[in-house]
Order: C-alpha cells, then structure tokens, then sequence
C-alpha cells in the first residue's frame, strides 16, 4: 500500500497552484496532501432522455417517427394472456410479427430461426459444399442476392434447414416447407420475362438441386430438367457469373454420370474456352470443383464415350481410338505439387480469384489443394480406360499407376477439411479397383468421414460401391458375374449425385 501511494501521488495532477486536492477544495480546508478522497473529479456523461416506447392517452410527447406507423393496438386488440400486465390507458405499438422475435434482432432482417439457417449456409455450407474456399464464394454471395428475393431465400432456407437436421441428426420439419414456398415464388417468377431471366432464378434452381441431392433423391434430375429448359429459353449465357456456370457443369456432369445425359450445346461451349497469355490454364484450378480448369471439358467427353459404348452408336475401334486421344489430354492436366496454384472457374479462366483465410496454413491448402486435383485426374484416367475395358478385367500398368498414385496422394488429404470434402467421385472410382481387405477398409474409413459432412448422397453411393465389391467377388470365384457401377446403380434404384 505505502508503495502504491508515491506513484498514485506522483501521476495526481494537482487542481491549483496551491496543491489542494479536490476533496479539500470542496470543503475549503487545508490540503495535507493525504489523498483522503478520489483524486480526480468524475465526469458524468450527460444523460438524455430515453426515446418512449408508449404514449398516453394524452397524445404528449409524440415522436415523429412513430406518428408515421398506422400499426397500432389499444390492449383490448392483444391476446388475453398479455393483458394483465399492461397498465390502464397505454397504447403500445405492436406490428403483425411482435408476439415472435423481431426480424431486427437478426442480422438478415429475417426471424431469428431464419437467421440462424441463413448464417448455417454462409459459414458451414459454403465452405464444405466446395473444394477451395475463396474470395467471392458464390455461396454466400447469392445470401445477400436472396435478401430481395423470396423464391431464392425460401430455397437457401430449404437446403440449409435440411442440412442442419442431417448434421444434427435432428427431425427435419421444416425443409419441406422452404421447398414449397420456393416453388411456389419460382412459378411466379417464369411468368414474367424480366424476372425469369434474372440470375436469382437461376441460383434458385440449383439450390432447389442441392436440396435434393443432399438428401440422396434422384428427384434432383427434375430441377435440372427444368435448368437446361431455363438456360435453353434464355439463350444469351455470356454474362453469367462463372462459377454459376462451374455448378451447372456440375449437375450437367453428374447427369452424364447417373442418366447417360448429353448435355446441352450451350454449357459444352462455356468450356472451350482457349487458352490465352491472360488466361492460362497451367496450375490453375477450379475452386468449385477442385480439379484443373482443363478437366472438366475432358470428363464430358468421356462421358460422352461411355454412353456411346451403351448405346452401340460408335464401334469399338472408334471408341478405342478416341480413348486413347484423351487419355494424352487428361495427362496434360497434370500439376506441379511443388508449385502454387491459381483459382479461376472453368468457364472463364481469366476470373482470377483469391483464398480466404481458413484454419490451415497457406502452404497446407496449396498442398492438399493440387493433391486434389491430381487424385482428380488419376481417376479421369481409371473411368476413361474403364469404359473400353470389362468389370473386373485387370488394370494395365498405367492405370495400376494411376489407382497407386490416388492412395498415396490421399496421404496428404487426411481429413474433409478443405479440398478433402469433395473426394466422393474419385473415392469411388478407385474403391471399385482395389480388392484387398485393408485397402477397401482404408476407403470405406474414408467414405465414413465424409457422411460426417451431412450429405446422405454419400451413403447411397457407398452402397453402390459395396455392392459392386460383392458381385466382383462372386465373379473372382466363379459364382457370380462382375456388374458395371451403372447398372449397379440403377438396380439398387441408388440414383443420387455421385458427389
């Protein structure tokens, strides 16, 4: 204590010349310098006047804003059971949502519930529902285009209030419910020209797609339906945002995958893009997808293969030949692990953008972002060779390269952090080529921490995968025939994105 007081007097800034503190000052005494009160005087702020919340029956003090609010009830006008403690002679100001927790309290604008859902989406499926966060993420940037439309707010709503259940393992009672809503404002929407042509529509239908491919149904291939007949009537797609264009190729993709879906010239034209000095497609990847800007046209094509293998519209020296042309073009992809990456969409490769920051250090997400997409285009290489080549037929050299390449690369991946969300095709593309015990072990521990992302689409995919194991199984021992992933597929009726 004596210690405290030199350092208390020494910083004490003395009123007068004569050294009175103010103790004494107020008191007209002689100072002796012992501090006997506190040794600076206070400085209240100045306090105004609260703004009212009520006014009586007497009309004074009215306010100008309040005046203009034609929302008022005299408490006869409110339910019973909040009467009692309302004083005689008040009139509240009550709007049509103030017995629920005001839209204000939300940093939306929306109810509080909505509010929570909305920053459900911006913060956690904005982040896992693509590889590479970065700035600009399209996700979030269409919660703010959905401020101002409801047809998109009740979708966003839709897919994050299914999510959050998943994730939750909670009943989900409200996503239906979105959902409605959101077809019913969309319906609205293609009535009239203006509106139907906007992006907001067109964001609304790929939410309305996530919503269902989340939840493992094969109805997500109607709302495409619907996008490829929207895209088709609008014709003019240049200004698009590009990576609005990334999540169409997406779904166009997967509709090749899963129906043996050609898709329309219109998004084939978004990835022809050439190269040019501005534009290079060199270590440049697709945030949206996770894989070079330069494989997306490529994986079309050998979709294009496979359908026309199924469908005997191409002979089988046609389709060998093209085979092997793209199997160079997909070599050509390959990345430098050593070496940053760049991220553009695949539909505008000039679209530089940068990454967030994230919990992982800067050279980790390089990392696990190029392995990625490395494990990407091994798997190009396993579904190309695959569609010349029988069920359960053993893998030349290079292939066998490519199924050891994806599992020593995996090593660099160790969790669905980042990049590591959107492994599920190439997942499943090199679990129907390993046959021991440990190693298909290995993939279903990975397939487990990735339904940990809330997606039941994983869970139907892995079924197909299982399932394939056991008829390449039966057909290794002679009692049983191997069966191609497809028809796998459809005879489990598992027709989910296989993302």
């Amino acid at each position: 204590m004596d210690a405290s007081i030199p350092n208390c007097e020494a910083a004490y800034q003395r009123p007068n010349a004569a050294g009175s503190c103010w103790t004494c000052v107020a008191v007209n005494a002689t100072c002796d310098s012992g501090l006997p009160g506190y040794a600076s005087r206070l400085q209240w702020p100045e306090i105004q006047s609260p703004r009212r919340l009520f006014n009586l029956q007497t009309g004074a003090d009215r306010h100008p804003e309040r005046d203009s609010i034609s929302c008022y009830r005299k408490p006869c006008e409110i339910p019973n059971r909040f009467q009692s403690s309302i004083p005689e002679g008040v009139f509240l100001l009550i709007t049509d949502a103030a017995l629920t927790i005001p839209s204000a309290l939300s940093s939306f604008g929306v109810p509080a519930h909505e509010g929570r859902l909305l920053q459900h989406f911006a913060k956690n499926i904005a982040r896992i529902a693509l590889a590479i966060d970065y700035e600009g993420n399209v996700y979030r940037s269409i919660v703010s285009m959905a401020m101002s439309d409801q047809a998109l707010l009740n979708s966003i709503l839709a897919a994050s209030s299914s999510h959050l259940s998943r994730w939750q393992n909670t009943p989900d009672t409200c996503s239906a419910v979105y959902t409605r809503r959101a077809l019913v404002e969309l319906e609205n929407r293609l009535c009239d020209p203006v509106t139907a042509s906007s992006e907001s529509t067109l964001a609304t239908m790929l939410c309305l797609i996530s919503v269902e491919a989340g939840n493992g149904s094969r109805n997500w291939k109607h709302h495409y339906g619907g996008l490829e007949g929207w895209l088709r009537w609008r014709g003019d797609t240049l200004r698009l945002d590009p990576f609005l264009k990334s999540w169409i190729f997406l779904a166009a993709y997967q509709a090749a995958l899963v129906f043996d879906q050609e898709p329309i010239a219109e998004i084939r034209r978004w990835l022809d893009a050439p190269d040019t000095p501005e534009s290079p497609s060199k270590q440049v990847i697709d945030p949206f997808l996770g894989y070079s800007v330069k494989l997306p046209k490529l994986l079309l094509k050998a979709a294009s293969l496979q359908k026309a293998r199924a469908n005997s519209t191409l002979s089988a020296g046609a389709i060998q030949c093209q085979v092997v042309q793209l199997q160079q073009e997909i070599a050509a992809c390959r990345l430098d692990l050593t070496k940053p990456v760049l991220l553009a969409s695949s539909c505008q490769r000039g679209a530089f953008s940068s990454v967030v920051s994230t919990s992982l250090g800067q050279r980790d997400l390089w990392r696990r972002a190029g392995a990625t997409a490395e494990i990407f285009r091994h798997a190009a290489h396993i579904y190309l060779h695959r569609i010349c080549a029988g069920s359960g037929e053993p893998l030349p050299m290079e292939i066998q390269m490519s199924v050891d390449s994806i599992l020593e690369l995996l090593s660099m991946i160790p969790d669905t952090q980042g990049p590591g969300s959107n492994l599920a095709w190439p997942l499943f593309v090199v679990g129907l080529e390993v046959n021991s015990v440990e190693l298909r072990d290995m993939i279903l521990d990975r397939w487990e921490s990735l339904h940990q992302l809330g997606m039941k689409s994983t869970r139907g995919t892995e079924r197909v995968l299982v399932e394939a194991w056991r008829c390449h199984d039966k057909a290794r021992t002679g009692t049983g025939e191997a069966k191609h992933w497809q028809t796998v597929m459809h005879q489990l009726g598992e027709e989910q994105m296989v993302v």
